[in-house]
């Protein structure tokens, strides 16, 4: 196993146990939660958790899932962020087994309005 993977493995686990989970959002389908104490700022950019926690499981590649946790990436001055990695789990809250993870970072995006996205950016952002 490469040392970047084991690395961000043991991130992931860590921040399983430490996870403090605000929830954000919720509709019918999906409530969505962000963790303030996972917040890491650096410069003009600040890094935080997220998780949506489906109402019921959903599949993908054959497989049922009922909770995502993502790490964000976001750029406090320019209202961009990105997906800096998520995990897709079989149980609620980040719980039970692994069904799929990515582990790199997608394109910067601008930070769309009246979303949720904006709720996570503004939170990590400490903007009001």
């Amino acid at each position: 196993m490469s040392k970047t993977v084991l690395m961000m493995l043991l991130v992931i686990v860590g921040n399983n146990t430490m996870a403090d989970w605000v929830a954000i959002g919720t509709n019918a389908n999906f409530t969505s939660y962000a963790d303030p104490t996972s917040i890491r700022p650096s410069g003009n950019k600040a890094k935080m958790l997220s998780l949506i926690d489906n109402k019921t499981s959903l599949i993908i590649a054959g497989q049922p899932y009922t909770s995502v946790k993502t790490q964000h990436e976001f750029d406090c001055r320019t209202e961009q962020a990105r997906r800096l990695s998520s995990t897709i789990y079989s149980g609620h809250m980040g719980s039970g087994d692994v069904v799929q993870s990515k582990f790199s970072a997608d394109d910067w995006a601008p930070v769309p309005t009246r979303n949720l996205l904006e709720i996570l950016w503004k939170l990590a952002c400490g903007k009001s």
